[in-house]
């Protein structure tokens, strides 16, 4: 049985479908067992309860930890050796590489399901929009701090994103996150507001985390935010087999040097 002890503990939701997708594609790839702590869906991080309870995940319930493992490097390197471990390990870090479970995507994207009931409350949100929806997400909340140069690199690259697609869509702009690590995103609203408006610009104003989630990955086309393997979750599990995604060559929104790589699917485009 392989674990991931500190799963709900050790980042937020994008974040632990990263490692969760981990588990998935050590256990497809050797044929190992997951287990998981009974006490997973009580963790939080910076004030985020665990949202894993509301995806269709496949585990087993285990007190018991493994030796551990940590992934060497940063959150986006892909260890060469992670497919010869063996049984019995307890994995630790963000395994931000699609080398560790895209060979297994439909496996994933089927325990990554969103529960039902919540669907259907996306889908009802949804019907007060025409046309082709675009999800713009705009990662702000903890990175509220960040200086003028960055927040010109983040609208550059949104202008850029609208102007690639035609005028028949209309942009669904999210948010998330608060400056305090809580769940309420009322002022990052306002924010967008104030800074991202038109005629075919609207706002998802849940205030639900898992909601905003849910309804980025119902938009048929997605513009994912610098700094978000929240956003980049919602774009990985669309639906769509047309979808276009949109995102920043440049991840990190401080740092215009860096570009992963094998952090974004082939088929996304790159601006």
């Amino acid at each position: 049985m392989i674990t991931f002890s500190n799963l709900g503990k050790y980042g937020r939701l994008g974040n632990q479908l990263f490692q969760y997708a981990a588990l998935k594609g050590l256990s497809i790839k050797k044929g190992y067992e997951i287990g998981m702590s009974p006490d997973i869906f009580s963790s939080t991080w910076h004030g985020q309860k665990c949202l894993l309870s509301n995806f269709k995940l496949n585990y087993s319930t285990t007190n018991t930890i493994g030796r551990p493992y940590n992934q060497p490097g940063d959150a986006q390197t892909f260890d060469e050796n992670f497919f010869d471990l063996e049984d019995g390990v307890d994995l630790l870090g963000f395994f931000q590489n699609l080398n560790y479970f895209n060979f297994c995507e439909n496996d994933v994207k089927k325990d990554l399901t969103i529960d039902y009931e919540i669907q259907k409350k996306c889908d009802d949100y949804l019907q007060k929009f025409d046309g082709t929806l675009v999800s713009i997400h705009v990662r702000r909340g903890d990175n509220i701090d960040y200086n003028q140069s960055s927040q010109d690199v983040i609208d550059n690259y949104i202008a850029k994103s609208v102007d690639y697609f035609n005028d028949d869509v209309n942009f669904l702009l999210f948010t998330g996150g608060s400056r305090s690590f809580g769940e309420d995103n009322t002022d990052d609203i306002t924010y967008l507001k104030d800074t991202y408006h038109g005629d075919k610009v609207f706002y998802s104003e849940t205030n639900n985390p898992l909601m905003d989630f849910c309804l980025m990955t119902k938009c048929h086309h997605n513009i994912i935010s610098h700094d978000s393997t929240f956003s980049w979750w919602s774009a990985y599990l669309n639906q769509h087999d047309d979808r276009i995604v949109i995102c920043p060559k440049h991840n990190k929104s401080l740092d215009q040097t860096i570009e992963y790589k094998d952090f974004y699917p082939d088929s996304w485009v790159k601006l």
